[in-house]
């Protein structure tokens, strides 16, 4: 988040008589730990951990000493990664260093930072914003004092906004009435001090120091380093929250918002955003704005609020959802590295239930219980990419031998498991997934977890994913089994087009609900009635919709849950809502909206629950989903026939 700046040994001060011999010489603890701290200088991140450990070995009375040298063994250890070990090594540092020392002020300083660095990380924000303000304390120059304010300002506006605003308005101070503060500087403290005034939804007073922060930075020109894309992004939200539509747009064709239509981020493998709650007081209207950077792996590096309506209760809860995204290497590379460094998206929580059951969930049990647990490695939670890089590394060690050769059952969970994280292109999946049906095919699985295996195929199309469903259905191993062939009627059912194929269709679920092989309530038949009364609903044959849907035994709040879902018929005329100053700017970008559809086919409550650029397409989009028509689904109380569908609108322009 903020750069941690390197000091010089602060205990050179202190004439160390304690040595220890090293390759035939005499090494005092002095020399030490000046390697140490030289070797921290240069990024010898091993040496100077080496350096630190053997002074901490070392009898050393002085109790300040001993914390600063601690001090540096936790900042060797933090540039290691082993940011447990480095957070108990500061910590008990601080605790025992005499903090009224000006000569340890350095070493209280770095390791403030360093936690204020962690907790951020792990969004604590109230302990991060503590640590900052105790750096600062012990700051060595304006600038550095400066810097690390900012880390408690950019935290505690989503703790305590009233104190962050307050904390802002003493930087401002500082960094406009220090001459020695440089303007990129007093840009910065501009743009936190009207972040600040912005979550206190004083958005009139937040424009006016985001204007400063941008003349400062240069004006609007075609510099686009990031603290002027960030400076214009925010003085593009303060005026769109004025409802200031011009000068929105104005400033978002400076942030490059019109040379990248945002939809890669769409192609992450989880988008999941929190649900509301209103036992959580999140609520279906609250609204954050989150800046992500995205690595080449395609892991999140960091994530953080910008701005909320409800900044001390919702904000990090946000923040923190996408930091769990991912991409596949492939769609990281289509994506610019100026934006991967920096994007921010207007979010909301999402309304959608969890995933209605399909056919083919009904064979999930069958690969559990088979597998056994002791096979199975839960992904808790770790992202698609991150659980990726843990099983391709696992399965890297075996070499030239044969993966999972005395553990066959858990080499079809690995790549069971690959097949369908979406780190990896659907031809990569596909592979993964012929992994494990060769490996379970070679250990005799039975046929329920052979047709699991296969009904995951993944496809990049619908028509091939059907001609793959087809092939399967006339295969005799699947064709005997009753559960498997209904599962493939259905799945066939849901995935075909309607219209010249309805007899068809019909003919699928029909020899579902006549199949003697099945209990009379079996749920599948209970499916296959469902679908077929909202496909007489469509084909106009109410009596046949109702006859149909008698013969489930369901009440009309238990049908929904059972259909498939609706599909898009027709989404009317939508060139004319492309908002016109966005196109004559050629500002693009794209939104996710979630929405009702009611048993006539018409869509409700639509909503949008991502955007990019942020308030830039929002309105437009609400009503170009307003426009779109499903499906009937038969309902016999007129209800929903979809509730919470999801559609993603991309604005694009002429090339």
């Amino acid at each position: 988040m903020l750069s941690i700046r390197l000091f010089k040994s602060s205990i050179l001060a202190f004439s160390l008589a304690i040595s220890v011999q090293a390759q035939g010489q005499t090494k005092t603890a002095q020399q030490i730990f000046d390697e140490g701290s030289t070797a921290l200088a240069e990024q010898r991140f091993d040496d100077a951990l080496k350096s630190f450990e053997n002074l901490d070995k070392m009898s050393i009375k002085d109790i300040n000493v001993q914390s600063s040298i601690r001090i540096r063994k936790g900042e060797a250890l933090a540039r290691l990664g082993r940011n447990l070990e480095a957070q108990n090594n500061f910590i008990t540092a601080l605790e025992q260093i005499d903090q009224t020392l000006p000569n340890f002020a350095a070493d209280i300083f770095l390791a403030n930072k360093y936690l204020g660095e962690m907790a951020y990380n792990r969004y604590d924000y109230p302990a991060a914003g503590e640590y900052y303000l105790k750096a600062a304390d012990f700051a060595d120059r304006p600038a550095v004092k400066l810097n690390s304010m900012a880390g408690a300002i950019a935290v505690l506006m989503f703790v305590d906004t009233n104190r962050a605003l307050e904390i802002a308005k003493q930087a401002d101070e500082i960094s406009q009435s220090d001459k020695s503060i440089d303007k990129d500087i007093r840009a910065q403290t501009s743009m936190l001090l009207g972040r600040a005034y912005l979550n206190m939804q004083e958005f009139a007073q937040a424009r006016r120091h985001f204007g400063k922060a941008v003349t400062l930075l240069g004006g609007l020109t075609q510099s686009s380093y990031i603290n002027d894309i960030q400076a214009r992004s925010d003085y593009a939200t303060a005026s769109a929250l004025l409802d200031d539509p011009e000068k929105m747009r104005q400033y978002l064709s400076f942030t490059g918002a019109g040379r990248f239509e945002g939809s890669a981020f769409l192609k992450a493998s989880d988008v999941s955003l929190p649900a509301c709650d209103p036992a959580k007081d999140i609520l279906p209207d609250d609204v954050v704005i989150v800046e992500l950077g995205i690595s080449s792996n395609g892991t999140v590096t960091y994530s953080r609020p910008i701005y909320s309506n409800k900044p001390q209760k919702i904000a990090v809860i946000f923040a923190q959802a996408v930091k769990n995204w991912s991409w596949t290497v492939d769609e990281v590379a289509t994506i610019d590295p100026f934006y991967r460094a920096l994007t921010r998206l207007e979010l909301r929580c999402t309304q959608e239930t969890p995933p209605q059951p399909t056919p083919r969930s009904f064979l999930a049990d069958n690969l559990v219980k088979w597998l056994g647990k002791e096979n199975i490695e839960p992904q808790n939670e770790l992202s698609d990419a991150a659980f990726a890089l843990k099983l391709t590394k696992e399965l890297a060690s075996f070499g030239e031998q044969k993966p999972y050769a005395k553990q066959p059952k858990k080499g079809v969970f690995t790549w069971y498991a690959l097949s369908k994280n979406a780190a990896f292109a659907y031809n990569k999946q596909a592979e993964f997934l012929d992994l494990a049906i060769e490996r379970a095919r070679e250990v005799s699985a039975p046929v329920e977890v052979l047709a699991f295996l296969q009904l995951h195929k993944p496809f990049d199309d619908r028509d091939s994913g059907l001609e793959h469903l087809k092939r399967l259905r006339a295969q005799p191993e699947f064709e005997e089994d009753a559960i498997i062939r209904a599962i493939l009627n259905l799945t066939i059912n849901d995935s075909e087009k309607r219209g010249k194929n309805s007899e068809y269709v019909i003919a699928l679920l029909q020899e579902v609900i006549d199949d003697t092989r099945l209990q009379e309530r079996h749920p599948l038949k209970i499916g296959a009635q469902v679908r077929l009364a909202s496909l007489y609903q469509q084909l106009g044959a109410e009596d046949y919709a109702r006859t149909a849907f008698q013969a489930t035994g369901l009440s009309a709040g238990q049908c929904a849950a059972v259909d498939s879902r609706p599909k898009l018929q027709s989404t009317g005329s939508l060139s004319s809502l492309y908002p016109n100053d966005m196109l004559r700017m050629s500002i693009t970008g794209f939104t996710k909206a979630e929405y009702d559809i009611t048993a006539d086919g018409k869509v409700v409550n639509e909503r949008i629950v991502m955007a990019y650029p942020p308030f830039g397409f929002t309105k437009a989009s609400e009503k170009i989903i307003a426009k779109g028509t499903y499906e009937k689904s038969f309902r016999p109380d007129g209800g929903l026939g979809c509730s919470t569908a999801t559609n993603v609108i991309r604005f694009k322009t002429p090339r």
